[in-house]
């Protein structure tokens, strides 16, 4: 919340408050109903008084039209969102992308290496939208492992790049271990 909400909130809370107090008060007989009336016709009967809570009066008005009518863009919920992902802001407007977006679009680039084997993608995120992936794959036996993981960081950043605008800061590629297809294994053991 902003801060103006948040005094907004604060003050109607109390108000809400002392207000609901004097009503039951009012209510059980433990506070005569002339009370308020006397304590409002003295206000009247001074000049400063009666501007002053006319001051406040108008002042409290004003926050509750801020807060009924323009709520912020900017709330909890939102704040806990940005942990599942992006929030991209142009002239246009605002795009919200989820880490599991950039995920299936790193792994659907994954799965079109013929080296790679089960890719796995994990991403680190920080406030300023700095993006570090590490991609966790098993290579077939037979790869070089070198030149995929080189082409497997140059094109995911690429296609993440072209399909959300988002640079990413790092493409780390980890391999457990090669192993062979089943064809492979064939034929070794045929040979």
């Amino acid at each position: 919340m902003k801060f103006l909400e948040k005094v907004a909130f604060v003050l109607f809370s109390n108000l809400i408050l002392v207000l609901s107090i004097f009503i039951i008060l009012m209510l059980s007989g433990w506070l005569n109903p002339i009370a308020p009336t006397w304590f409002l016709t003295k206000i009247a009967e001074s000049q400063v008084a009666t501007n002053v809570t006319v001051g406040v009066c108008v002042v409290l008005i004003l926050l509750a039209m801020k807060c009924i009518f323009f709520s912020s863009s900017t709330g909890s919920d939102d704040e806990e969102n940005l942990d599942n992902g992006i929030l991209l802001e142009n002239a246009d407007g605002k795009l919200f992308i989820t880490k599991e977006t950039i995920k299936n679009i790193a792994l659907n680039v994954i799965c079109g290496f013929e080296g790679a084997i089960d890719p796995k993608v994990e991403l680190e995120m920080d406030k300023q939208n700095q993006v570090k992936m590490n991609v966790i794959i098993t290579a077939k036996e037979l790869s070089a492992i070198n030149q995929l993981s080189k082409n497997i960081q140059v094109k995911v950043k690429e296609v993440v790049k072209k399909t959300t605008d988002l640079e990413l800061q790092a493409v780390n590629v980890a391999i457990r271990k090669q192993r062979l297809t089943e064809k492979e294994e064939k034929d070794t053991k045929e040979a």
